[in-house]
């Protein structure tokens, strides 16, 4: 297949301050996963780094994989406000994964970038590879401890340690715990760089306490990783302290039991589920920010709290919160959700410590996680991803057929189950060929008359 091969980036960008020819800036596709009213740091990340792509780069495309579509995506109505090019798949009209890689090829092929940023969609990682032999640069994130997380264990083994064909070019890792794991799981030829995600330095800041300590936690509402039944027993026990209330925002399955535990008390409060725009707002009317989760990859909720002046409690696990805190000088490691937590809570009370530990947070969060730092490392991985990367006019290929992997736990993760098209058939094949087993028509032999074009 001919590629005709053209340079890729921004007409223009060639000429920098100092009158040097500067190096074309490449064109960027990013993917994201969305779902209507979601909360969470990956969501307000994929929007703020998309922002950031445009204004840096000029030329990006965001593609959103999202049941029922563009009215349910706040990432596409973010990225049309902003101006960026944005196009939506409705994965409820697109079940089978080979058809949600096709969709994915289809929009990059239309419009070919330099760097591919497959995120931490999975068909996206699957799609990277035909995008690498057009001649496009692959890059995926890793947002959770693989350690902890199967989904994050199972993308590292299959596009990091895989055969060549499926390994992607880079990869970014929110902490240097998670890429270390991925460094030791790698087969090699994949880079591997630590970028955190960042947050924006919010004008808004708490103020010392002084009658009243009041706690938040922002986030999922589940019981897997954040532990949100735990959380709210903890800030329970913390409101008998004199003076301490506390807040829990966000959206997730455990929402009727966290209203239903709450009932009856008025110390501890659900207030909602706020866009991101709106989360330091709500953040500078506390001074606590609590994460009690198993694990982590690199909390963008506690970062966010910390920017806005909050004092960190979390409980000790090894990934992001270790990374990100020093006990007693930016705020405080807990070893248990009850005694050792609530003790936290009891000397956060004395208005010199919090504002001790305040200030060094926000320090923290301003000197390693701010988004003009943060993008600053992703402008210089992506310019050096997508150096010298030429790509050109050409077609996807005309049909792909996954054989591997099937029913492997790692698609029910986070919902992300999508049987392949060759499971879908066995399946109609049962229903359809009653009394006709399919040992009476090999395997091999099935796959041999469904497989792709080799050439593609």
């Amino acid at each position: 297949m001919n590629l005709d091969p053209k340079p890729s980036g921004s007409p223009g960008d060639t000429v920098d301050g100092t009158g040097c020819e500067e190096q074309p800036r490449p064109s960027v596709t990013l993917c994201a996963y969305d779902r209507l009213g979601a909360c969470g740091g990956t969501y307000a990340w994929a929007v703020e780094f998309a922002k950031s792509l445009q204004s840096w780069t000029g030329s990006v495309k965001v593609l959103v994989l999202c049941q029922g579509g563009k009215a349910n995506s706040g990432i596409a109505a973010s990225c049309e406000q902003s101006g960026i090019g944005v196009s939506v798949l409705d994965t409820s009209k697109a079940a089978i994964l080979e058809d949600q890689i096709e969709w994915l090829l289809a929009e990059w092929f239309r419009t070919p970038s330099a760097v591919f940023i497959a995120n931490l969609v999975l068909p996206a990682f699957y799609a990277s590879r035909w995008i690498r032999l057009r001649g496009g640069r692959s890059l995926g994130v890793l947002h959770s401890n693989p350690d902890h997380d199967p989904f994050y264990a199972e993308m590292i083994r299959h596009f990091l340690g895989h055969p060549p064909e499926w390994r992607l070019d880079a990869m970014v890792a929110v902490s240097s715990f998670v890429a270390e794991k991925a460094r030791t799981s790698s087969s090699g030829g994949t880079v591997v760089s630590v970028i955190p995600c960042g947050t924006r330095l919010p004008a808004a800041q708490a103020t010392p306490p002084e009658s009243a300590l009041r706690l938040i936690y922002c986030g999922r509402l589940v019981r897997e990783a954040k532990r949100i039944r735990e959380l709210t027993e903890a800030f329970l026990q913390a409101a008998e302290i004199p003076g301490v209330t506390a807040t829990i925002c966000g959206a997730g399955e455990e929402l009727p039991w966290v209203e239903a535990r709450l009932q009856g008390q008025d110390k501890v409060r659900y207030a909602g589920s706020f866009p991101p725009g709106e989360m330091h707002k709500i953040m500078a009317g506390h001074h606590v920010i609590v994460l009690l989760s198993d694990y982590e990859g690199l909390p963008m909720a506690l970062v966010e709290g910390m920017a806005c002046g909050l004092a960190p409690v979390c409980l000790d696990e090894p990934s992001g919160a270790r990374e990100i805190i020093q006990d007693g000088v930016n705020g405080f490691i807990v070893r248990d959700r009850g005694p050792d937590f609530l003790r936290a809570i009891e000397r956060l009370k004395n208005p010199q410590l919090w504002r001790r530990l305040s200030t060094e947070a926000q320090r923290t969060a301003a000197t390693r996680y701010s988004h003009e730092v943060v993008f600053a490392e992703w402008q210089a991985l992506v310019r050096n991803l997508g150096a010298m990367v030429r790509v050109g006019a050409t077609r996807p290929p005309r049909r792909i057929q996954l054989e591997t992997p099937r029913r492997e736990a790692w698609f029910a993760q986070y919902c992300q189950y999508r049987p392949t098209r060759l499971e879908s058939l066995e399946r109609a094949l049962r229903a359809s060929w009653t009394g006709l087993r399919l040992k009476t028509r090999p395997r091999a032999r099935l796959r041999a008359l469904l497989a792709p074009d080799k050439k593609s």
